[in-house]
């Protein structure tokens, strides 16, 4: 009750404000909770009119032959009802209303109601509905929620209301209200010629600052400048690229009333089918010939890989032996190719989730957002060079690779700047970072994802060390390319560091953390839990295969065992992941019981934690790795890159010499050895 009376009111009367009151009956407007309990009212009044329905008191709309009929839908407090034209229909929609309005304590507003009727409507059907019912009737020209709501013969000139609003907004206060075009598109395609027109406003907006008539000169091309500023460019967002650009994608006529509405959303379901994958569970009710699917890491499932004699009514459970709940090898291999069975065999039944997920192919972890898809149905229009207007990227100046003289090269993917922050005190790997732009690069720089790991001081000194680098290395790209400077690293390396010791003396007078963020102490792998081993994981990554590694110590701190081992993933977190599933199935071989494990990919932990793969088509490795840390009793703590050089050293190694699991100590190199035994 404190919610529903807590909102106060204030009157402007005669230019000023009374002072504050509080209502004392009824839901108001401003009340907290109105919008929860609206929603539960117009629920009750939703199972009215479907029990009416189901009673046989009234009769929707059908919008084809044999199709479900619909009797209302709702938007918030306005509501479209659907009759067949017919008075018991009409009397039946009455009583709910009725019986809605007594229990509520709503009353309908008949000013603002309306009724429309079909063509096929008779004459006097009209008169007697609406004189029951009382309202007036309503014009093809109506809108609804600032949408036409029938569409004409000439489709353009059903929207040329949004360009007089564009036209109006854009004279009245320039560039605020760009975006509002878009608004009427969220329901609708649009006609080409209502694009192009609205583009030709933008355009001449932009060249010129005003909408109105008139010659101007565009100094590069509208479909370049609307390119995302990743690409190069402005990102704006014109008419011709709001939502998804589905009128250029596929035509299809649009019909009389609601139904141009209707075929808009149809369009998307190409689409969405080529985009989503469904990750199979145990009991999967996925069509194989109908979606994409997956069973296992890496692995999508489409109908080109499947046998074109085998019935399009399939399901993913006629591959299984039900009562034994293992594959069925003969069906599996009767109905996809070659490889594909290969695949569905590996996959171990036990470790696929209970249920269906559907998840959108794009994405990392799966999840739909509009961007997501945005940037799935536009990426081959921003992935041109824009050759024209410009030319391609020239060389890298430090390393020589082609069209690599771009800010994404030269900010994480360049051997010089990876070089340099492992050379640094911090031995940062790259890998973890990349940044596209400057932006993303400033954010690390500030808040990198070992922050908790480091003190207060240390982190000033990671931003302080970071900015120098790029700045001396960005420095030192133009004096190679205006003026033919050498490359000279051990130089640069001395240069970062002086100019490091000189600006840090003028950082640590500084009284807050940078960024604003309190840091703790830097984590130490200190004391396992009692009896318990410790064991430390990584992965390195070479240009053709991987090497993961595992360490493990006792409750002293000496060293119990040790190994490595050839793995070929697709990313340094599948590495990582590897690394540690690697370390529990050895812990098992050893018999080491529950292991107390350290990795320093933060991502992987955190995951781990959360109890869900960040990448949807690691899902199934994820899941065995969860599910055999569970079962062990292990448990996985995040540390430093600092602290893991003992694992690192001996991944890196694995990267060049043969290792296929647990390792003696004469099998490895002394550095090695030496890592292993005072890194403890």
């Amino acid at each position: 009750m404190h919610c529903l009376s807590s909102v106060q009111y204030q009157v402007l009367l005669n230019g000023g404000l009374t002072k504050a009151f509080v209502p004392k009956r009824g839901l108001k407007q401003g009340d907290p909770l109105s919008p929860y309990l609206f929603i539960l009212g117009a629920e009750v009044l939703s199972r009215l009119f479907s029990r009416a329905e189901s009673e046989g008191n009234l009769k929707g709309y059908s919008l084809s032959r044999g199709g479900t009929p619909i009797s209302h839908l709702m938007y918030a407090d306005d509501l479209l009802i659907f009759l067949e034209a017919e008075k018991g229909n009409v009397a039946g929609a009455l009583k709910s209303l009725d019986t809605y309005c007594s229990w509520s304590g709503q009353m309908m507003n008949m000013q603002k109601s309306k009724i429309f009727f079909s063509k096929n409507c008779s004459g006097v059907c009209r008169e007697e509905i609406q004189s029951l019912l009382g309202l007036e009737e309503m014009g093809r020209e109506e809108k609804f929620l600032g949408n036409p709501l029938f569409l004409k013969g000439n489709r353009s000139s059903d929207f040329e209301f949004i360009l007089d609003k564009i036209s109006a907004r854009l004279e009245g206060w320039r560039a605020r209200l760009l975006s509002q075009a878009a608004r009427g598109m969220s329901v609708f395609v649009l006609p080409r010629k209502i694009i192009n027109q609205i583009d030709a406003v933008l355009r001449r907006f932009w060249w010129t600052g005003q909408s109105k008539e008139g010659r101007f000169l565009a100094l590069k091309a509208w479909d370049t400048l609307c390119k995302p500023k990743q690409c190069g460019d402005l990102g704006f967002s014109a008419g011709s690229r709001c939502q998804f650009q589905f009128d250029r994608q596929v035509r299809v006529d649009v019909g009389d009333g609601f139904q141009g509405s209707l075929d808009s959303c149809s369009r998307l379901q190409e689409f969405i089918r080529e985009n989503c994958v469904w990750v199979v569970g145990k009991q999967s009710k996925v069509k194989i010939w109908h979606h994409n699917w997956s069973c296992g890491d890496n692995l999508v499932v489409d109908s080109g890989a499947i046998n074109p004699l085998v019935g399009n009514s399939i399901g993913f459970q006629d591959l299984v032996v039900s009562d034994e709940d293992v594959w069925h090898h003969e069906k599996v291999i009767s109905t996809f190719n070659p490889v594909t069975t290969s695949n569905i065999l590996k996959v171990n039944r036990e470790s696929l989730l209970d249920h269906d997920s559907a998840c959108w192919k794009p994405s990392p972890n799966g999840n739909f957002s509009i961007k997501a898809a945005y940037w799935s149905l536009n990426s081959a229009r921003f992935e041109q060079k824009d050759n024209i207007f410009g030319n391609p990227p020239g060389v890298c100046m430090f390393c020589g690779h082609d069209e690599g003289d771009t800010v994404k090269h030269f900010i994480s993917f360049c051997p010089v700047t990876r070089s340099l922050w492992f050379a640094s005190r911090w031995c940062i790997r790259l890998e973890a970072l990349q940044s596209s732009n400057g932006r993303e690069v400033v954010s690390w720089l500030f808040n990198p994802p070992f922050l908790n790991a480091m003190p207060q001081a240390e982190a000033r000194e990671f931003t302080v060390y970071g900015a120098l680098l790029y700045y001396k290395l960005w420095n030192l790209r133009n004096e190679m390319f205006h003026r033919g400077v050498p490359l000279q690293l051990d130089k640069l390396i001395r240069q970062i560091g002086e100019s490091f010791v000189e600006s840090i003396s003028l950082v640590d007078g500084l009284a807050e953390p940078v960024g604003g963020f309190s840091v703790s102490g830097a984590v130490h792998w200190g004391s396992p839990r009692c009896e318990k081993v410790k064991g430390f994981v990584d992965c390195a990554l070479g240009k053709d295969v991987g090497s993961v590694a595992v360490v493990f110590y006792d409750n002293l701190g000496n060293l119990v065992g040790f190994g490595a081992k050839k793995v070929h993933v697709n990313s340094a977190f599948q590495g990582e992941l590897e690394a540690l599933a690697f370390g529990t199935d050895l812990a098992k071989d050893l018999h080491l019981g529950g292991v107390d494990f350290s990795s320093d990919c933060q991502l992987l932990v955190k995951a781990l934690i959360a109890g869900s793969s960040p990448f949807w088509f690691l899902t199934l490795s994820f899941t065995e790795l969860y599910n055999a840390l569970v079962a062990s009793d292990s448990h996985v703590v995040w540390i430093s890159r600092v602290l893991n050089n003992a694992a690192h050293s001996l991944a890196r190694w694995g990267l060049s010499h043969p290792c296929n699991g647990l390792l003696r100590f004469w099998e490895v190199s002394p550095h090695v050895l030496t890592n292993l035994f005072f890194s403890a």
